[in-house]
Protein backbone atom coordinates (compact mmCIF):
# COMPACT_ATOMS: atom_id res chain seq x y z
CA UNK A 1 0.00 0.00 0.00
CA UNK A 2 3.00 2.29 0.17
CA UNK A 3 2.70 2.84 -3.57
CA UNK A 4 -0.78 4.29 -3.12
CA UNK A 5 -1.12 7.92 -2.09
CA UNK A 6 -3.64 6.94 0.59
CA UNK A 7 -1.83 3.73 1.55
CA UNK A 8 -0.98 2.29 4.93
CA UNK A 9 1.97 3.56 6.96
CA UNK A 10 2.83 0.34 8.81
CA UNK A 11 2.65 -3.29 7.77
CA UNK A 12 2.58 -5.90 10.53
CA UNK A 13 4.25 -9.30 10.26
CA UNK A 14 2.43 -12.50 11.16
CA UNK A 15 4.32 -12.56 14.45
CA UNK A 16 3.37 -8.98 15.27
CA UNK A 17 -0.32 -9.68 14.57
CA UNK A 18 -0.19 -12.81 16.70
CA UNK A 19 1.39 -10.86 19.56
CA UNK A 20 -1.11 -7.99 19.34
CA UNK A 21 -4.08 -10.36 19.25
CA UNK A 22 -2.84 -12.60 22.05
CA UNK A 23 -2.22 -9.52 24.19
CA UNK A 24 -5.91 -8.65 23.78
CA UNK A 25 -7.26 -12.12 24.50
CA UNK A 26 -7.73 -13.48 20.97
CA UNK A 27 -6.79 -17.06 20.09
CA UNK A 28 -5.18 -17.78 16.70
CA UNK A 29 -7.09 -20.41 14.70
CA UNK A 30 -5.87 -20.29 11.09
CA UNK A 31 -4.40 -18.12 8.34
CA UNK A 32 -3.92 -18.02 4.59
CA UNK A 33 -2.35 -15.69 2.05
CA UNK A 34 -4.11 -14.07 -0.90
CA UNK A 35 -3.61 -11.11 -3.18
CA UNK A 36 -5.64 -8.14 -4.32
CA UNK A 37 -5.16 -6.29 -7.60
CA UNK A 38 -6.08 -2.61 -7.72
CA UNK A 39 -6.60 -0.94 -11.10
CA UNK A 40 -6.10 2.79 -11.51
CA UNK A 41 -6.74 4.82 -14.65
CA UNK A 42 -3.49 6.36 -15.88
CA UNK A 43 -5.11 9.77 -16.28
CA UNK A 44 -6.03 9.82 -12.57
CA UNK A 45 -2.74 8.40 -11.23
CA UNK A 46 -1.21 11.80 -10.58
CA UNK A 47 2.20 11.62 -8.88
CA UNK A 48 2.70 7.94 -9.72
CA UNK A 49 6.20 8.46 -11.11
CA UNK A 50 7.28 10.40 -8.01
CA UNK A 51 5.98 7.66 -5.72
CA UNK A 52 8.01 5.07 -7.65
CA UNK A 53 11.18 7.15 -7.26
CA UNK A 54 10.80 7.14 -3.44
CA UNK A 55 10.97 3.36 -3.03
CA UNK A 56 13.60 0.68 -3.42
CA UNK A 57 13.41 -1.40 -6.61
CA UNK A 58 12.68 -4.58 -4.59
CA UNK A 59 9.65 -2.91 -2.96
CA UNK A 60 8.31 -1.78 -6.32
CA UNK A 61 8.81 -5.21 -7.90
CA UNK A 62 6.95 -6.87 -5.02
CA UNK A 63 3.75 -5.13 -6.15
CA UNK A 64 3.74 -6.78 -9.59
CA UNK A 65 3.06 -3.47 -11.32
CA UNK A 66 1.50 -3.74 -14.75
CA UNK A 67 1.03 -0.68 -16.96
CA UNK A 68 -1.22 -0.64 -20.01
CA UNK A 69 -2.07 2.25 -22.31
CA UNK A 70 -4.95 3.26 -20.06
CA UNK A 71 -4.46 1.62 -16.65
CA UNK A 72 -1.99 0.87 -13.91
CA UNK A 73 -2.43 -2.34 -11.87
CA UNK A 74 -0.93 -2.80 -8.40
CA UNK A 75 -1.06 -6.26 -6.82
CA UNK A 76 -0.69 -6.56 -3.06
CA UNK A 77 -0.13 -9.59 -0.89
CA UNK A 78 -2.60 -10.00 1.96
CA UNK A 79 -2.28 -12.07 5.15
CA UNK A 80 -5.68 -13.29 6.32
CA UNK A 81 -6.15 -14.44 9.91
CA UNK A 82 -8.90 -16.08 11.91
CA UNK A 83 -8.93 -15.46 15.65
CA UNK A 84 -11.44 -16.46 18.33
CA UNK A 85 -12.36 -14.43 21.36
CA UNK A 86 -11.22 -16.23 24.51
Amino acid sequence: MRLKKDGHIKFYTRGEWAGICEKHGLIFVDSFDSSIRFPKKNDTAFGYEEVLKKHDKAVIESYGLVETDTELYITEGVNNFLFLIS
